[in-house]
């Protein structure tokens, strides 16, 4: 297998730029040793400077994106997607920029795709990231997945697509968010979806769903293999059941 790695990223100081604990965590994890076939691109939101990203340069197979102004965090999603267009992988895994990683994070990824291919070749995304309770519950009756209805999933911390079907989710959206006056939504109305222009990527997933793979499910991961460390308010927004940066799903 070869994976597109993509994560978005922005400078959020003088806030705090979760971005260093997430890329200490990344290259703990052992990506850049990694002897599977992989690229990780780290796409700039629209920072003043993208210097806070410089102490990563030489970092194996790593590339910077920036761009000439700020945009939303839907364009930006929505284009680190898409750059799988531009390569020949065929896998793209979008992160977050506050995580936390599993021990030997791309093998094991590696690892669950392929045992679980048919189910994944068979549905339209897999997240290793679901901030729910059925999460730890199946982990510990050794269920690896959840096939979560699409109106469950939130949290794009960490979804992973086969080429074809991500250059697809991204048509959609693109699609969708230009037409939002006269969009068919299934899950909410239009004065509800405001912030959908520039946000809640998630919910246009949801959407993308409903609309193309009705009969299908998001496969959810049990247990998690990334976890959200944002915070707001000095409190976690959100978390999964994350077992920790040493465990792995290979042995």
């Amino acid at each position: 297998m070869e994976y597109l790695i993509v994560m978005r990223v922005i400078d959020r100081s003088p806030k705090v730029n979760y971005i260093h604990t997430t890329m200490k965590s990344l290259i703990s994890s052992g990506l850049f040793k990694s002897k599977i076939p992989f690229e990780i691109h780290l796409f700039d939101g629209g920072s003043d400077s993208v210097k806070y990203l410089n102490q990563y340069r030489e970092l194996k197979n790593l590339f910077i994106h920036k761009t000439k102004f700020k945009i939303t965090r839907n364009e930006n999603w929505l284009r680190s997607v898409d750059y799988i267009k531009h390569t020949k992988h065929q896998y793209v895994i979008q992160l977050e920029d506050d995580l936390l990683f599993c021990n030997k994070f791309l093998e094991s990824i590696d690892a669950y795709i392929k045992k679980h291919q048919s189910l994944i070749n068979n549905n339209p995304m897999v997240s290793f990231y679901a901030p729910y309770p059925e999460i730890e519950r199946r982990t510990k009756k050794k269920i690896e997945y959840w096939p979560g209805t699409f109106q469950q999933f939130y949290g794009t911390q960490c979804v992973l697509f086969k080429r074809d079907i991500a250059l697809k989710a991204v048509k959609y959206i693109r699609d969708a968010i230009k037409n939002i006056d006269t969009y068919p939504f299934h899950f909410r109305k239009l004065p509800h979806a405001g912030g959908m222009l520039g946000a809640c990527i998630d919910l246009w997933l949801q959407e993308w769903g409903i609309h193309e793979y009705k009969h299908k499910a998001f496969i959810l991961s049990c247990p998690a293999f990334v976890q959200h460390i944002g915070r707001a308010e000095g409190k976690h927004l959100h978390q999964s059941h994350f077992i920790g940066e040493n465990w792995s799903y290979i042995k």
